[in-house]
């Protein structure tokens, strides 16, 4: 049975007894607690999230090597690498790229 001792205090605030007290704070702390779990499981995600997107690989296109192009303009051989896809013939001075992927043309024929 509960105890049910309510009383009038100093300003006229209501006084509740003791077991109405401890089952709210019991519910407050069961929420706060669940609202603190929540909180660390999503920020937990947050923080895996960000070390599987820090460890993952940039992408490096494959090296080339010179001696397998050759000038578009003059056919010669003697290249050098100006950028990371990009040559210089050395005999007549054209600057091309090398393309990783056949370029898309828009000339019906």
């Amino acid at each position: 049975m509960r105890n049910e001792q309510v009383g009038i205090g100093l300003g006229g605030n209501l006084i509740r007894s003791r077991d109405d007290m401890n089952l709210e704070s019991i519910l407050i702390t069961a929420i706060l607690i669940i609202t603190l779990l929540m909180f660390v499981f999503v920020f937990a995600i947050v923080v895996l999230s960000f070390i599987k997107w820090s460890k993952l690989q940039e992408y490096k296109p494959l090296a080339i090597r010179v001696e397998d192009y050759a000038c578009p303009k003059c056919g010669s051989k003697k290249l050098e690498m100006v950028g990371g896809r990009t040559l210089k013939c050395k005999k007549c001075g054209t600057v091309f790229s090398i393309q990783t992927k056949p370029q898309r043309s828009d000339v019906l024929l």
